[in-house]
């Protein structure tokens, strides 16, 4: 199983090599965030942890640790400082470039509209870490689909405010394993499909044993006679009950086949049309494991086919999350949830009506 993921600068410049467990953690503070504020989500950030290396024109950066600096949010739900926070994080890089691994980078949860440096980063990037060998990590977390993050690197040796990431990438711990085994994977030859019913060798009759001779003091007729002896006298063959009576004692049961055959018929245009037993059960339910857990819900059902809007609501630990679901999300059946403890309660609201709402709840445990 792969332990790290590598990046690579579109120069082929900068190599970096980011710890699946780093992915794991920062993405949980960033989800403790996201549920802290309704709607948008506070910002969380902190210090990239690890070393610098250099092979000729190329750098390596491993990034193998992390430490979050919380903020008082005096600013609102931006990850911003005010006078103590500046304060704070400055006694932290103080601390940190006096061991090891030493301080490499910035990060920071994006939850505004653009993915971007801005000049508050750009300061505290400038102010603390060595811009050539420095680099900043945004990452764009949701709550029903996988993350987004993208590395911001130095340009013209310093950073510069409203610079994005070259490129994005998911920044969930499944789907990065997902990709590097598909590049992995060595194609091979296709296997065929094989039932899992497996027809059955038909086994060929036994031949039939060779008749027994008769002894040699006894006579071809007597030996003939004994033989006649031994098979089973004929039974005599009863005469058949006239048409009539068949008939009428076939009738009352056909009836009840014919009976059964038509609540079997209804029943089946039921099913294939669809038809749920309560129309305004939402039957949630869930699938999947502690990286990912989906929540599904009845798409057919009547409450959600009349609502236009919906609300999920989800208790994971201390975190607290409230999601608002458009029609089309709501009409797409599931969203899909990372789980930061080992029990997670999910109450899903649809408002089929202004004023009146359907509600279900479900917990999931590890």
């Amino acid at each position: 199983m792969a332990t790290e993921f590598i990046w690579q600068s579109a120069d082929s410049a900068t190599v970096i090599h980011v710890s699946l467990d780093l992915v794991d953690g920062i993405l949980n503070e960033c989800m403790r965030g996201l549920g802290a504020v309704p709607k948008r989500g506070a910002e969380v950030g902190g210090v990239l942890l690890g070393n610098v290396s250099h092979e000729g024109p190329v750098r390596h950066i491993v990034l193998d640790a992390f430490e979050a600096v919380p903020i008082e949010y005096k600013h609102g739900p931006s990850y911003l400082f005010s006078e103590d926070d500046a304060h704070l994080f400055a006694e932290t890089m103080a601390r940190l470039n006096s061991g090891q691994p030493q301080p490499v980078g910035f990060f920071r949860a994006n939850t505004r509209d653009e993915m971007e440096l801005t000049a508050e980063d750009v300061d505290t990037l400038n102010r603390h870490f060595r811009a050539p060998d420095a680099l900043a990590l945004l990452i764009r977390p949701y709550s029903t689909r996988p993350s987004m993050a993208g590395f911001v690197l130095p340009e013209g040796g310093g950073f510069q405010a409203g610079a994005a990431p070259a490129d994005e990438f998911l920044f969930r711990r499944r789907e990065i394993e997902e990709t590097l085994e598909a590049q992995s994977a060595q194609a091979g030859p296709r296997v065929p499909y094989r039932p899992f019913a497996v027809p059955v060798t038909p086994s060929k009759p036994e031949p039939a044993p060779p008749p027994t001779p008769a002894p040699a003091h006894v006579s071809p007729v007597v030996a003939a006679r004994q033989a006649s002896a031994a098979r089973p006298a004929p039974q005599p063959v009863a005469a058949p009950a006239p048409k009539r009576r068949v008939w009428w004692s076939m009738l009352p049961l056909s009836s009840m086949f014919l009976a059964v055959g038509i609540l079997l018929g209804i029943q089946a245009t039921l099913a294939l049309r669809g038809v749920p037993a309560d129309p305004w059960d939402l039957r949630l339910s869930l699938s999947g494991n502690a990286s990912g857990v989906t929540l599904r819900w009845d798409q057919r059902a009547t409450a959600v086919q009349a609502a236009k809007r919906g609300t999920v609501f989800i208790e994971d630990g201390l975190v607290k999350i409230t999601r608002n679901l458009e029609a089309a999300e709501l009409h797409g059946g599931s969203i899909v949830y990372i789980p930061t403890t080992s029990a997670v309660h999910f109450r899903l609201e649809v408002f089929p009506r202004e004023h009146d709402s359907v509600t279900e709840t479900i917990d999931w445990t590890r």
